[in-house]
């Protein structure tokens, strides 16, 4: 697909959705490129980037207003109307290609590697066929004049220029074709893709396309399990943390973990084919490769009690880029406080007074930051844990799926407490406040922050 468009151009910005919705559906079968021509405005940055090239393309097709759009070399009448563009692609997409593009990018130091295999069916490619080779900036976030903030598939090099290579190829033939240039400035190479077109001049009709992501020298993905467990005293707390080599090159990793835990609590960190030195652990992968470490926090027998095991991972070419992971373990307690403080100014405060209210009842309690971590209620449930305190304060909230997972808790016999600055407004009317045996809250005027 072949857009032309202008960042002053404001129909352009009312259509540009409707492109970015279509190329992020079919991202995986559409290569696409977009131009950008010197007018409405002629300080569009990605038209000086490239002038030449994008007047170029225009003139091939007789570009006379904006914004257009080309499916295969062919024309949609309405660039702005979303099933006129998804017509035009199924009705290409059903017929057979007489070749195929295979297409491969890299970068290496400060440049970028691009390479290309045609390979032609059952036909002869003969005649002004030309193959084309884009550069493109993936997504891009560029307040223009026309108002349109984001942009995809911009121009930002054509290779070797506007005009391309002849192709010629009997059946059954393969051809290469190899480019490299610099790396843009200011352009995350993990945001570039190389696209690439055969098209016959005469008809203009785009006999094929593909495009391919640009692999990074170094690079990495990172993904990992619930950073939060609420477990049984002496039972293990279980997480993984996938890492994928998503470089062209080899690499090698450091995964570093510090303990944050009470007495008795221990952790066991494990990388298939990495080497143990104290509290960190080596391994390399290659290119593609992966791994998944798995990571253990053995509590003590103690109710009530929380550690965090804060993990780091870095590697050797990958800069000052640092993931970090903080795994948060809390044993069951006998009375669980959930609070919705997503800053963390208040949990202070609700420490300082469970604190001093357990040592007073000889309770256990546990708090857990809704603002920080998610909760099934259900494992309150799985866990026999007796009595649930749930706080409804200025950062909190009580939604539809909160009140039915405490309505099923309390109903199944656990003992629940709602308790926060907002809980009338939450609860008035509700299901669960007359499970709780009240019509209305008890409302308690306090003018100033009570501790215990």
């Amino acid at each position: 697909m072949e857009l032309f468009t202008n960042t002053s151009c404001t129909s352009c910005s009312v259509s540009a959705p409707v492109f970015r919705s279509f190329i992020e559906e079919h991202r995986s079968q559409v290569a696409v490129v977009a131009y950008h021509l010197g007018w409405p405005g002629d300080s569009d940055p990605w038209y000086l980037l490239n002038p030449v090239v994008n007047t170029q393309r225009g003139q091939a097709y007789a570009i006379d207003s904006l914004p257009a759009v080309f499916v295969d070399g062919t024309a949609v009448d309405d660039p702005g109307d979303g099933a006129a563009l998804e017509a035009a692609f199924r009705a290409r997409i059903q017929e057979e290609s007489p070749l195929s593009i295979d297409i491969e990018a890299h970068q290496e130091g400060d440049s970028l590697f691009l390479d290309l295999h045609l390979h032609s069916g059952w036909e002869a490619i003969t005649g002004d066929t030309r193959l084309r080779t884009a550069l493109v900036a993936a997504r891009s976030v560029y307040d223009a004049p026309s108002g349109q903030e984001v942009w995809v598939d911009d121009l930002l090099a054509m290779l070797p220029g506007a005009a391309g290579v002849m192709v010629t190829m009997p059946p059954d033939d393969s051809l290469a074709f190899s480019y490299h240039l610099p790396a843009p400035e200011g352009e995350p190479v993990a945001g570039l893709r190389a696209m690439a077109f055969v098209q016959r001049e005469g008809t203009l009709e785009v006999l094929q396309a593909a495009s391919s992501g640009v692999t990074p020298a170094y690079g990495r993905a990172v993904e990992s399990g619930s950073p939060a467990s609420l477990v049984q005293p002496g039972s293990p707390a279980l997480c993984s943390l996938r890492v994928r080599n998503t470089g062209y090159f080899p690499d090698q990793y450091t995964l570093a973990w510090q303990e944050d835990f009470p007495g008795g609590w221990a952790s066991e960190v494990d990388v298939p084919g990495g080497v143990r030195q104290g509290d960190t652990v080596l391994f390399s992968l290659q290119p593609g490769g992966e791994t998944i470490a798995e990571i253990e926090v053995i509590p003590g027998d103690a109710r009530g009690a929380e550690g965090r095991l804060l993990l780091q991972l870095t590697s050797q070419q990958g800069g000052e880029r640092v993931d970090s992971l903080s795994l948060f373990v809390l044993t069951a307690p006998e009375v669980l406080v959930f609070a919705g403080d997503t800053v963390g100014t208040m949990l202070d405060r609700y420490r300082t007074a469970l604190a001093s209210a357990g040592a007073t009842l000889s309770l256990s309690w546990g708090l857990w930051n809704l603002g920080e971590y998610g909760l099934d209620l259900r494992r309150a449930d799985e866990l026999a844990i007796p009595a649930v305190l749930w706080t409804v304060d200025r950062a909190g909230a009580l939604g539809p799926g909160q009140q039915a997972a405490l309505l099923d808790y309390a109903t199944r016999g656990g003992r629940l407490w709602i308790a926060g600055a907002h809980a009338a407004l939450e609860l008035a009317g509700t299901e669960l406040l007359a499970r709780l045996g009240a019509t209305l809250p008890a409302v308690l005027p306090v003018p100033e922050w009570v501790e215990g």
